[in-house]
């Protein structure tokens, strides 16, 4: 296996191990609050507002976006070591579809980190934080951070794709 496919491989692994480690932290996050808000807002006793990342869709994109890298790199990791062990890339539907399949995931798993990152900095901001604990938030600001792993490793592999596929023209006697 080359040293170009070898660092491919790395990559893929790399980039889902971040997305799925970012999906887990959001599915397992949960704000168990039993306190009530001072500015003007009071919550009758009974109540203990409770927030998962289904309450916010910002979150719940971060999620979904990571689901799809995560399937996607499934199949990159598989394309990878079939590139590896056969050293072939002459098959171009497949290489064209590695280079700009990673552009597309690349930009949607960055979206997904800035929505996810822009909705905790803000929940922080707010005058009623106290509802909304600040580990839940830090628990999110992990979890997008695991998710920022997965998208620069996959911008990082895009740009392994471009070489293979100027690799891939250069053997083509087309």
């Amino acid at each position: 296996m080359g040293r170009l496919a070898m660092l491919n491989l790395v990559l893929r692994l790399l980039s889902l191990a971040g997305q799925v480690v970012s999906v887990i932290l959001f599915l397992s996050a949960t704000s168990d609050n039993d306190k009530n808000c001072d500015n003007n807002i009071a919550f009758d006793f009974d109540v203990k507002p409770q927030f998962t990342f289904n309450k916010f869709s910002a979150y719940r994109y971060t999620v979904a976006v990571n689901g799809i890298g995560i399937l996607y790199s499934f199949v990159q990791i598989v394309s990878a070591v079939f590139h590896g062990k056969s050293g072939d890339h002459s098959y171009q539907g497949l290489v064209k579809f590695n280079l700009y399949g990673d552009k597309v995931v690349s930009i949607l798993l960055g979206t997904g980190v800035a929505a996810g990152f822009g909705l905790t900095l803000d929940l922080k901001h707010l005058p009623c934080s106290s509802i909304i604990t600040g580990r839940f938030l830090d628990k999110m600001a992990v979890a997008c951070s695991y998710s920022l792993g997965g998208f620069v490793s996959t911008a990082v592999a895009s740009f392994i794709s471009v070489k293979i596929f100027e690799t891939s023209l250069n053997d083509c006697s087309c």
